[in-house]
C-alpha cells in the first residue's frame, strides 16, 4: 500500500509540474487533485493516461447500458473467440452499476494494470458495495483495448 501511495505522489508531483511548472505547480496540482478537479489517475506517462481515461469511458458505457460500445472496447483477440451475445449474456441482469472510479494505472510495455473502484447494487436487495477490481489493458493495433480474463 506505502508504495502505490508513494507512486501515486511521485506520479502526481510529475503531472502537476507538467501543468503548472515546478515546486509550485506541485503544490497547485496537488490542491487541484484533492479538489477534484483532477481524476486520480492523472500521470505524466501518456499511456496511462490513455488507459484510465479509457478504462472510464468503459464502464460509463457499461454503467448506461451501452453494451455493444463496451464490447467494442475489449481485445480484437478477445472479440475473435466471443460473440458480442456471449458477451452481453456475462452481465445477467441482477447487477447495477452505480460508478466507477480508476484509483491507479500501471504500465509496463504494451501492458496495463488497472485498479477501479466499483459501486454497485444488487437488484432487489436494500443494499450497494463498492469493491476495487483489476483490470488488463493491452495495447494492439494501435488502441488500448480491455483484455476480460
Amino acid at each position: 500500500m506505502g508504495r502505490m501511495n508513494n507512486r501515486m505522489v511521485t506520479r502526481f508531483q510529475c503531472y502537476a509540474r507538467q501543468i503548472s511548472g515546478g515546486v509550485g505547480g506541485a503544490i497547485i496540482g496537488a490542491a487541484a487533485l484533492m479538489a477534484g478537479i483532477l481524476p486520480s489517475y492523472a500521470t505524466a506517462d501518456p499511456a496511462e493516461q490513455e488507459v484510465g481515461e479509457r478504462a472510464e469511458e468503459r464502464w460509463g458505457a457499461l454503467r448506461d447500458g451501452d453494451f455493444e460500445g463496451a464490447y467494442f472496447m475489449t481485445s480484437p483477440s478477445f472479440r475473435s473467440a466471443t460473440t458480442y451475445e456471449q458477451f452481453r449474456n456475462r452481465f445477467g441482469g441482477s447487477v447495477r452499476w452505480k460508478d466507477a472510479e480508476v484509483m491507479d494505472t500501471q504500465c509496463e510495455n504494451e501492458r496495463c494494470t488497472v485498479y477501479v473502484a466499483l459501486s454497485y447494487e444488487v437488484i432487489g436487495q436494500p443494499f450497494g458495495n463498492t469493491r476495487t477490481i483489476k483490470e488488463t489493458w493491452i495495447h494492439s493495433r494501435g488502441e488500448w483495448w480491455h483484455h476480460p480474463n
